[in-house]
């Protein structure tokens, strides 16, 4: 058979309509499951390695913690990661360790330590969308020579080199343990949670805790869903495996369209705002730390602009807040203004050279396709109207400007 234009199209809409209707089913079920809900999610912390991970981790991990049943947690920890010799009687567990100021050998954070009274520590990097810091590995090698040290992360990949520091001085692989999410933190929760079986609380909120892992790994209803999509690819006698391929081969360029038409909504808003709205836009997928930028006069007077921007390639790591517009000019914000920004709004980070006061944006912190849909429905410019009403507010809020 001869595949033209006229019968792709025809098999794209048919893979479209099959696809629809698996979605829905399958949307259903999350609904009837009470997969939908998520503590964790409805929060806007899933992605956040210290305040959801790490802590919890921690708590869980830790003999003295909150959930009452001793060392039982971490046993079955190191016995899932064939840890010898480590005795969880008298061990006790920490998050965000200090180690001292960061230098190229030592110093920096610990997401977590566990140490027991013989002197034995089992030492965590957890990663999950953050990068590597320079030396990372290398430097917490060097504080805690002797500890077993493992590099935690959603599919157990390797640290990059940059973590793992260069030349003589570079961690062995042998130093360290690389461990996932996916296989060792789910298999240890489950266990977990058979041990929970008499605290129903607790044993309800793990259960959250593993949906929310298996949502993050791709193990939840929605791979379950796409092997039902997959099937209907490969099936038919492959009529739909080549407009499949064509959809494919679009989403970066649907994507893209979907920033275009955001471009466009940002810049309506901007040209209708009643604060004189100024617009600078350099938003791509492609590469970090780019950013669209309001300002208007009483901003440029005090050499400062409103922006938002993406640390990360692929819309991940959205931060908001003011910067400096000019570094050739006076960089000296009103402290009123970093004080009202302060009280307004939650997880704010340190200031920096260019950002006197900024903030993750928490709900929009990482763009997957649920975001990107929210676009287009516009409720991303219900949100940032929001947010630029807030920070507006802080500018105006008894003469901060």
């Amino acid at each position: 058979m001869v595949i033209t234009k006229e019968t792709e199209e025809t098999e794209i809409r048919h893979l479209l309509n099959n696809a629809q209707i698996i979605y829905e089913h399958f949307d259903e079920l999350r609904k009837l499951s009470g997969e939908g809900f998520n503590i964790f999610s409805v929060l806007q912390i899933e992605s956040s390695e210290v305040v959801t991970h790490s802590r919890f981790l921690t708590e869980l991990l830790n003999p003295n913690g909150s959930h009452g049943i001793g060392d039982t947690f971490l046993k079955l920890f190191v016995d899932q990661l064939d840890i010898p010799d480590f005795n969880t009687k008298t061990a006790t567990a920490k998050s965000e360790i200090s180690i001292g100021e960061k230098t190229d050998e030592t110093g920096g954070r610990i997401d977590i330590v566990i140490s027991n009274q013989s002197g034995r520590k089992i030492v965590i990097e957890n990663k999950i969308y953050a990068v590597d810091q320079p030396n990372q590995l290398l430097r917490y090698r060097n504080q805690y020579p002797d500890a077993t040290l493992l590099y935690l992360t959603l599919n157990g990949k390797k640290p990059s080199d940059y973590s793992k520091g260069k030349g003589e001085g570079k961690l062995s692989d042998e130093a360290y343990k690389c461990i996932s999410y996916r296989n060792d933190i789910l298999n240890w929760l489950e266990n977990c949670r058979k041990e929970s079986a008499n605290f129903p609380l607790l044993r309800e909120t793990i259960t959250q805790y593993i949906i929310l892992i298996k949502k993050l790994t791709n193990q939840n209803l929605s791979s379950k869903m796409n092997e039902q999509i997959i099937d209907l690819v490969i099936s038919n006698n492959g009529k739909s495996f080549l407009p499949y391929f064509s959809l494919v081969d679009t989403k970066d360029a649907i994507l893209d369209k979907v920033l275009e038409i955001l471009k466009v909504n940002i810049e309506e808003y901007a040209r209708t705002s009643s604060d004189n709205l100024k617009l600078k836009w350099d938003l791509s997928r492609a590469r970090k730390n780019t950013k669209f930028i309001f300002s208007n006069e009483t901003m440029d007077a005090h050499n400062i602009s409103i922006c938002f921007e993406f640390e990360e390639v692929n819309a991940r790591g959205l931060i908001f807040g003011f910067i400096y517009v000019d570094k050739t000019k006076p960089k000296q914000i009103p402290a009123k203004l970093i004080e009202n920004f302060n009280s307004m709004f939650t997880e704010c980070c340190r200031p920096t050279e260019l950002w006197p006061c900024h903030a993750y944006w928490n709900e929009w912190r990482f763009w997957d396709r649920y975001k990107y849909k929210e676009v287009l429905t516009g409720a991303f410019m219900v949100a940032l109207k929001e947010k630029l009403e807030k920070l507006l507010k802080v500018c105006e809020a008894k003469t901060a400007l």
